[in-house]
């Protein structure tokens, strides 16, 4: 496939400026017709300053003690790629700092959707074993006409901001699933997490994980928005 459509890679970052460089090197090897956009908290001095040592300039959303923040920053990036400052692209990554995007990810998300016309295409991160199923995706590809679709319940918004950090992504998927316009894909976005034994617990993942259990009880008390009646 030679005229990719344009793609813009959200990644939400957090105190971890080590990461960028690996991350940017991997994404202009893979898909060097991506463009990579940071969003970053304004205190986050240090991950500013190896973000624009890479010649680009974070977006920056909040402050570093926000709840929420993948959330909250992936929000505000796909609405920056759909109707910011930016040209408008045509698909936005649900993307992090701590991935390995594998040769051909692009192509196969695209695949995918000109099989099903699905607007959310999933990823298998070769960690979570329900995205090796295709059931789920941790990280994702969305079409910038589902924006107009919103959450079940908040319009102009991708993620639900409610979660401190996880569930985001699983009522996310889930909605799509629900709406019928979420396909998986043989596209590897491999997932670099402790949980997987591929990276060493900081404070960002302590931070992402310190409210799990809130974060688990607020998705099941939402399941039935997403799971019964006509997607609206």
């Amino acid at each position: 496939m030679t005229d990719l459509p344009s793609l813009l890679v959200g990644v939400p970052v957090l105190g971890r400026p080590a990461n960028a460089a690996p991350l940017v090197s991997n994404l202009r090897e893979t898909t060097p017709s991506a463009k990579i956009l940071f969003i970053c908290s304004r205190q986050d001095k240090d991950e500013i300053a190896a973000i624009n040592a890479l010649g680009l300039t974070p977006y920056l959303v909040g402050e570093m003690s926000d709840p929420g923040q993948f959330a909250t920053k992936h929000n505000a990036g796909y609405k920056l790629a759909v109707d910011g400052d930016f040209e408008a692209f045509e698909w936005y990554f649900c993307g992090a700092d701590d991935l390995t995007f594998h040769a051909g990810w692009f192509e196969a998300c695209l695949e995918a959707h000109r099989k099903t016309g699905a607007c959310v295409i999933g990823t298998k991160d070769l960690g979570n074993q329900r995205t090796m199923t295709g059931w789920h995706a941790t990280h994702f590809l969305v079409h910038r006409d589902y924006l107009e679709c919103g959450t079940v319940d908040e319009d102009g918004k991708l993620l639900n901001e409610a979660y401190s950090h996880e569930f985001c992504d699983d009522e996310c998927i889930a909605t799509a699933r629900w709406r019928r316009t979420y396909a998986p894909s043989l596209a590897v976005v491999e997932h670099l997490h402790p949980d997987w034994g591929k990276a060493e617990w900081d404070d960002t993942y302590r931070k992402a994980q310190a409210d799990r259990s809130a974060d688990r009880v607020l998705f099941e008390s939402r399941r039935h928005l997403f799971g019964r009646g006509r997607p609206r």
